[in-house]
């Protein structure tokens, strides 16, 4: 009977880790900007990037984080370290918002962390939006009438 309660108990500590490990974290951020009077919006952006107009005369950034093999609690952790913030900074060309926390890979003693980033950018209808980076270029139009380089 004691062959059988602890048989029992690994096996259901050995499901549990292998439902742990197999965890995906997922989350959304949002951040908007103010244009500053600007008419120029760079976009340097790590990860696949969708540009929708609209209405507003501001710029809103949804940021979709998911994290393979990793809980939430690692990803709260990355979101309070400062990984995903976003900033906006005056360049020549216009307002640029970029992700400099991402320009770092993190290294686990499994690997490299492997993540996925997409981003929606809700820009104004009169402005000019420009990509930056190679990973932009899966971009996906809505509605910009041409004002996309």
């Amino acid at each position: 009977m004691k062959t059988f309660k602890a048989n029992a108990v690994l096996f259901l500590s050995l499901i549990m880790a292998t439902v742990s490990i197999a965890q995906q974290a997922e989350k959304s951020l949002v951040k908007s900007f103010n244009l500053q009077g600007n008419q120029t919006l760079v976009l340097d952006l790590g990860g696949q990037v969708d540009v929708q107009t609209w209405s507003s005369k501001t710029v809103r950034v949804q940021m979709n984080i998911s994290l393979k093999n990793r809980p939430v609690t690692f990803l709260k952790g990355m979101i309070s370290a400062g990984r995903y913030n976003l900033t906006a900074s005056q360049e020549d060309n216009g307002l640029k918002i970029s992700s400099p926390g991402m320009e770092r890979a993190v290294k686990l003693r499994t690997g490299e962390l492997q993540e996925h980033i997409a981003y929606i950018v809700y820009a104004p209808e009169d402005i000019e939006v420009i990509l930056t980076n190679e990973a932009s270029s899966q971009l996906e139009l809505t509605d910009l009438s041409n004002k996309i380089k």
